[in-house]
């Protein structure tokens, strides 16, 4: 454009000059300035150019007039880009009076086309996409007709949206193969759905479809009679059935007489006695109801193993003797400070305690032995 300029300028004011004319090439784009006649004396040009910066050049004439030739220059200049959104790409040149130089300019659309596809136009996209996912060009694919209930998948298809309209719908819940009844709830079944686990209808053990009494749980099992006259009124689980039974009360332990009767026994001879009492227990007290030597063992063994130590001899330690006293009097009565603990050593526990009497009464007695004693154990 700038050289099109250039030669309308020079062409048309070629009448002016003598000896030379300037012709232009609109093909090549070329101007040619032919002198003709003229001496060695005339002047001669030489027609160049050149630029300052990257947004302007010139053409400059410079004549042969020495040491100092004059230099006659047309610049050229980019002008600024005009934006008009109601345009296409158009150039503007323009004469600069104030400055004596050409602006070249353009009209530039503001707003790009995405349908224009002409590469050459100034509002032409580049780069878009072509399809998606397969589908037709756009970046998103038009939904199927007068259809609102699908979404799009990240490959660009479209699937329907599955909005569940009952609880059986969904994948963990099966209320089909056991129709629940009313007031059933849903119960969460690890085996079902081929192990996968779902929830099932089932009675609600907490509400009105529930047990209404303890007994009536799974995992008890109680004796009704029993319960009923109260002698066996504790609670207890019961391993082997893994049920919770009834059982005989096993209240707080309170101080206890427990008493029996040996046979006759001639007086200074020995007899033996078997008090029924506890398998772990703290002696308190001891009562003969007649003058004796009283020996208390955990077994029968230790109490044979003793028979033949003599009054005044204590027992070795580790023989099995929990407590002796010696009473000078009818139903004398011996405290034992600090309470004794005592205890059956059968091979099967029992709550056997057994006892020595020797007679010392003068006579011959049937010997009745009190012991006041606290249980410790079954």
């Amino acid at each position: 454009m700038a050289k099109d300029a250039a030669a309308l300028m020079l062409t048309n004011g070629n009448a002016g000059n003598t000896n030379i004319t300037f012709t232009y090439n609109n093909s090549t784009k070329v101007i040619t300035a032919e002198a003709t006649g003229g001496s060695a004396s005339d002047t001669t040009y030489t027609l160049g150019g050149r630029n300052t910066t990257s947004t302007n050049a010139f053409i400059d004439l410079t004549d042969s007039n020495t040491p100092t030739p004059t230099v006659n220059s047309i610049e050229f200049t980019a002008g600024a880009l005009t934006y008009n959104s109601a345009t296409s790409n158009t150039p503007t040149i323009t004469w600069d009076n104030s400055n004596n130089r050409i602006v070249v300019g353009a009209l530039v659309p503001i707003q790009p086309d995405w349908s224009q596809n002409d590469d050459t136009k100034l509002d032409y996209i580049k780069s878009k996409p072509a399809t998606f996912g397969g589908e037709s060009v756009g970046l998103v694919p038009s939904s199927p007709a007068n259809e609102t209930t699908k979404y799009l998948k990240s490959d660009g298809s479209w699937a329907d949206i599955t909005v569940p309209s009952s609880i059986n719908d969904l994948d963990d819940v099966d209320t089909a193969t056991t129709a629940p009844n009313t007031g059933d709830v849903l119960k969460w079944d690890a085996t079902a759905n081929s192990g996968s686990g779902a929830w099932l209808p089932g009675t609600d053990q907490s509400g009105s479809g529930g047990v209404t009494t303890f007994a009536a749980l799974s995992d008890t099992n109680i004796n009704a009679t029993t319960l009923a006259n109260g002698t066996e009124l504790a609670l207890k689980y019961d391993v082997p059935s893994g049920k919770w039974i009834n059982t005989p009360s096993t209240a707080i332990p309170t101080i206890e007489e427990k008493f029996a009767t040996s046979a006759s026994i001639p007086s200074g001879d020995d007899g033996n006695l078997t008090i029924t009492g506890y398998r772990g227990y703290v002696l308190y007290k001891i009562k003969a109801s007649v003058a004796s030597w009283v020996r208390i063992y955990c077994d029968a063994a230790s109490r044979t193993n003793d028979a033949n130590r003599s009054e005044g001899n204590d027992p070795s330690p580790g023989s099995g003797v929990i407590a002796e006293v010696l009473t000078t009097s009818a139903d004398q009565e011996v405290l034992i400070t600090p309470g004794a603990m005592g205890f059956n050593n059968d091979s099967s526990p029992s709550t056997n305690i057994y006892l020595a009497i020797n007679n010392r009464s003068g006579s011959a007695a049937a010997v009745t032995v009190t012991l006041t004693v606290l249980k410790i154990g079954e």
